[in-house]
């Protein structure tokens, strides 16, 4: 299993590699490691996106922190729609984002909703969007034995959207050119 230390030095490494601002640096709510898991040997990533609550990184964070309850916000890795990648919960924590599937999973949100109906606005998902997750996705292989990579739905009890009909198939197909199962 991967030290808390080593979990550091590899959140710096990722933070580094990817161009990503680093939570001391946005973090306008402090997280309590307290009541927090420690993180299991990661395995598996799994995708996301706000969906129609389109939030900022700082709006998603108040919202897990100060309304439901949460001791930090839940996904380890954001990105916005203008494309900047923020670190969110740190490494050494088991995420809160798939329930009973958070166990050796890295959560990765796009800051946006994808999941494109006719009565709602939706943000359109670019090229630059993911080129991210592919550079993130790449830089976490660096350090973790990866076997899995899917959408929030395609995780095992899983009743929801998410990551929307239009991330979904980039997800898929990053996972078949990655040699990646699915959940």
């Amino acid at each position: 299993m991967t030290s808390p230390a080593d979990l550091e030095s590899i959140s710096q490494r990722l933070i580094s590699l990817t161009g990503m601002t680093a939570r001391k640096d946005w973090g306008k709510v402090a997280p309590n490691p307290a009541n927090m898991d420690p993180a299991a040997p990661y395995t598996k990533i799994a995708i996301h996106h706000t969906g129609t609550r389109t939030y900022t990184h700082t709006g998603l964070e108040s919202y897990h922190i100060n309304e439901r309850g949460f001791a930090d916000i839940g996904y380890h890795f954001l990105i916005g729609l203008d494309g900047t990648m923020y670190e969110g919960r740190h490494l050494k924590h088991k995420g809160a984002h798939i329930g009973v599937e958070n166990a050796g999973a890295i959560g990765i949100i796009l800051l946006g909703d994808f999941h494109y109906q006719w009565w709602d606005d939706d943000d359109d998902l670019t090229t630059a969007h993911i080129a991210r997750i592919t550079k993130l996705v790449l830089a976490i292989r660096k350090f973790f034995a990866i076997k899995a990579l899917g959408g929030h739905r395609e995780f095992p009890n899983q009743d929801t959207v998410c990551p929307g009909n239009a991330l979904l198939p980039h997800v898929q197909a990053m996972r078949s050119k990655m040699g990646l199962a699915a959940p």
